[in-house]
């Protein structure tokens, strides 16, 4: 399985299972909060770049995505283990994942966080 698909299982689940987040993570605070701006604005996987993919994976393994670590999509896969694909078919010393514009929402929860 290469990155693409991956990357197409990662954002269909999200997209579908995105209030999931509730069940799973149930606070209302400023994690969940970012997590789904981040969902919402995840590239379409025809629109994607390699720079997207690899911040949604990283997101998915140490981020606002995190909360779904474990969760199985209909193919019985779990999505970090999506992430994995993505990360281990990109060449991420190659590319400028700050190229991404989710790097924004991430680089915003970060800030939040300092405060």
């Amino acid at each position: 399985m290469k990155e693409k698909l991956a990357y197409e299982r990662i954002f269909a689940w999200y997209k579908k299972k995105n209030r999931q987040i509730r069940e799973i993570y149930p606070q209302e605070d400023t994690y969940s909060k970012y997590s789904a701006k981040l969902i919402a604005i995840l590239p379409d996987p025809k629109n994607a770049t390699l720079e997207d993919m690899a911040v949604t994976a990283q997101q998915v393994l140490t981020g606002l995505l995190e909360w779904a670590y474990h969760q199985k999509d209909s193919h019985g896969k779990k999505m970090h283990e999506y992430a994995r694909v993505i990360l281990e078919n990109i060449d991420t010393e190659r590319i400028n994942v700050e190229k991404s514009r989710l790097s924004r929402i991430v680089s915003e929860f970060r800030e939040q966080l300092r405060g």
